[in-house]
Order: structure tokens, then sequence, then C-alpha cells
């Protein structure tokens, strides 16, 4: 299916639309069948996000040119902020791993290091300006939801000097890394094995320079992996990647570094989701609180706030809750 709309982003006569699962966006996707059965997806934008429209779409086309795989675009109605594109289906690499013996999820996870491997070998500086950098500045706002979010309106508990510190301290040491092109958002929802042998990326808007480890910690830590694959494959995993993406030395603590200011920001989205209804993020948060926990100990987290996080996770994991 190449055309699904009318100019004025109106869908064509004879075709079926079906809306898909909203994400945390303004966004709005559903899937087009056509009588013969070929799909396509639609993305449709509001009005006042065009501009958005016409970014996120020069993004994907940079993102083809530098040989990353994506969904391919079949019609873009600019003026109504409609794009026609892939159908990759319903089955990310979550549902495809979950399908799979042991063996064969940590083969085709080792896979997921393809389209990271692409990311390392594109100079930061060739991309353009789209989204600012994870600088100092963001990493440290980002930590600020998370103590907004997650501590003082899940746990209740007041703005605290020495979690305050210790942020600080996290996201200047962050802001240290060595700086590659990242995803942003690079976890197993947002990735498909393709037919052609290749691992596709969906929600590709969010493309920055940033620390070098963060997509790999990303797509360790965040939501479904750690149930799927265990401590000692994720260490494994994580090493097939400092090499095939020529990191450098003390990757292993930039990786624990990351990995914390990553999952601390995570713990406030998914905090802040929730208490807005916008998603089911709640299943997630226990678990993740737990491994925060246990980085942040390591990483000389003030010990309050390790047993806050301990505490909470033994509470949000009891049945019912």
């Amino acid at each position: 299916m190449r055309v699904a709309c009318l100019e004025d982003g109106s869908l064509l006569p004879g075709l079926e639309e079906r809306p898909l699962a909203g994400d945390a966006s303004t966004r709005r996707y559903s899937r087009v069948r056509a009588p013969d059965g070929s799909t396509a997806i639609l993305a449709r934008y509001p009005a006042e996000s065009l501009a958005q429209f016409e970014r996120d779409i020069a993004v994907a086309a940079w993102c083809e040119q530098h040989g990353l795989r994506v969904p391919r675009r079949y019609q873009v109605v600019a003026n109504a902020g409609v794009c026609c594109f892939e159908d990759w289906g319903d089955d990310d690499a979550e549902a495809v791993l979950r399908r799979l013996d042991r063996r064969s999820r940590e083969a085709r996870a080792l896979e997921l290091i393809g389209p990271l491997e692409t990311l390392a070998s594109i100079p930061a500086e060739d991309l353009p300006p789209w989204n600012p950098p994870l600088d100092e500045t963001r990493l440290r706002r980002e930590l600020e939801g998370c103590e907004t979010w997650f501590f003082k309106g899940v746990l209740k508990w007041q703005r605290s000097a020495a979690f305050g510190r210790w942020f600080d301290h996290l996201a200047a040491r962050v802001a240290r890394h060595p700086i590659r092109v990242c995803h942003r958002d690079y976890h197993l929802n947002n990735l498909f094995f393709l037919p052609e042998g290749t691992v596709g990326m969906l929600d590709i808007q969010d493309i920055l320079a940033g620390p070098d480890t963060y997509d790999a910690v990303s797509l360790l830590g965040d939501r479904t992996f750690p149930e799927l694959l265990d401590s000692h494959f994720q260490r494994g995993w994580l090493e097939h990647w400092a090499r095939r993406t020529a990191a450098g030395p003390g990757w292993e603590q930039r990786a624990r570094e990351t990995q914390a200011q990553r999952g601390f920001k995570v713990l406030g989205t998914f905090a802040r989701l929730s208490r807005q209804r916008r998603g089911s993020y709640v299943r997630w948060m226990a678990p993740l609180a737990r491994r925060m926990a246990g980085l942040g100990e390591a990483l000389g987290a003030p010990p309050r706030l390790v047993a806050l996080l301990i505490d909470w996770a033994v509470e949000g994991e009891l049945p019912g809750r």
C-alpha cells in the first residue's frame, strides 16, 4: 500500500482504519488495511505540531542516509500532518524474544547491537541540532523529575539536600563521558527483527548527542529486558557491545554511571505518566527501583535513598499492589 490518504489527510475510500494503542505523546497511530490485505501505518499529528511533523520526517530521512533501518515512508501529507509508512506488524523484539528458548533468545538479543554499531560509527558533529544534547544541565534536570514525581510524589519524601548533592555529582560525572549519537529510547518495544535480517527502530524523533553508553544501558535496564535475559547474559552482551562499537577504556564504570542516571530518570518518568494515567507503567517501577537501589549503593548514593528504594520495591511487588 503506497498511498492511503487524500490531500487533506482523509482516508481513501475502501480502506479500513483501526487505531493503535497510544503512547505518551500527542501523536496518534492507526493501522490501515486495503481490500487486498496489504497494510500500512498512519501517523497523525495535531495541527499545532506541524513543525514537529516536518522535523520528524527529516530525522527519518537522515537515519536512512546513514544506514539505519527505519520504517519506509510511503506518503507524506505535510499540510495535514499525516504520514503513511511501512507496517512492521505487532511482533516487536520483546514479543519475538518471549517465544524463544533461552539459547535462541540470547542469540537474537545479540543482533540488537547492530543499530548501536551503526550509530557509533556516525560522528556526533554530523548530527543536525534537532534536539539539545544530553549535557550536564539536561541530565540533572531529568533527575529532578525523579525527585519530584517519584521521591516526593510516590514516596511522599520531601526534597533532601543530601539526595540533591548526589544527583548533582552523578549528572556531572555522566556529562564528562565521551559523546555519541544516541537513539535516546532504545528498548525492546521500539525494536523489530525484520525479515531481511536487520533490526529496525521506531521512535527515532528524539535522536541526539549523548553519553557513549546511553543506548546500551537503556536496552539492558528498561522495561522487560531484565525479565527475559539474566544478569550474566547482560554482562556478556555489554562486553560484545563494547568490542563492536570500539568503546574506549573505562566503559564499564561509564556504563554503571549512565545506567544510574537513566534509571532514576525513567523511574521519575514512569511515576509521572502513571499519575497522569497515560499508560501502564506501574508494573516496571518496583523492579527498576530495586535495581537502582543496588546500583546507587555501589556508586555511593546516600544510605537513606537506598533504603527508601528497597522498602518501596518490596511493598510495590506485594500481591495486589
